[in-house]
């Protein structure tokens, strides 16, 4: 059974030094295949103290990617225009998503992520669901206020394409160009039955 940080909205300050020291070993390694000592000796922490906060490496990894999915929603959020249409919150959501995978550090911090999802999916569905809510929520709720129909649906399959687009370029180490960024975005808002901005 997952520990409550897996979960938490805030992390204590204890569980926050060594996701911190995950999201550093994953951006500069490029991998998810660490011991929990590498962890320790990042965070500058004790096994102990990594086992109060997290039971298991995988739990580790979960809170490290439900961190990372609120970082990019806060930089989503930065992003938005005041008072912004759906269109331009899928839009602003689309773009950030694919801009995160065309940075080589924020590519590099995202591909072990990307490439772990399903099998953390699998292992952990529950905890890994309330992950992916954190990246669905904003576009749900434009879609909601748009009154999109079939919005499940419509949510579902722009968050599956956008979500594989990011992870199959980051994984052969493509970029997007703004020009596709712009045309996927544009897709994802036709998706939705949205008006062009």
């Amino acid at each position: 059974m997952p520990t409550t940080q897996v979960r938490a909205d805030e992390l204590t300050d204890e569980a926050r030094k060594h996701v911190d020291a995950v999201i550093e070993l994953v951006t500069d390694h490029d991998t998810l295949d660490f011991r929990v000592a590498d962890v320790v000796r990042v965070a500058g922490s004790c096994n102990a103290a990594f086992y109060r906060a997290f039971t298991s490496k995988d739990e580790l990894v979960l809170a490290a990617s439900r961190e990372t999915s609120k970082r990019t929603m806060a930089a989503f959020r930065r992003s938005l225009p005041p008072d912004p249409t759906p269109t331009q919150v899928v839009t602003a959501w689309v773009t950030q998503l694919l801009r995160h995978a065309s940075t080589r550090r924020h590519s590099r911090a995202a591909r072990a992520f990307a490439l772990d999802r399903y099998r953390l999916a699998r292992q952990f569905p529950s905890e890994t669901a309330d992950n992916a809510r954190i990246l669905q929520e904003p576009l749900a709720q434009a879609l909601a206020a748009a009154g999109v129909a079939d919005r499940g649906l419509v949510l579902e399959s722009i968050v599956e394409m956008v979500l594989s687009l990011q992870a199959a370029h980051i994984a052969s180490n493509r970029t997007f160009s703004p020009r596709k960024i712009k045309s996927v975005a544009g897709l994802c808002v036709r998706m939705a039955g949205l008006p062009a901005d």
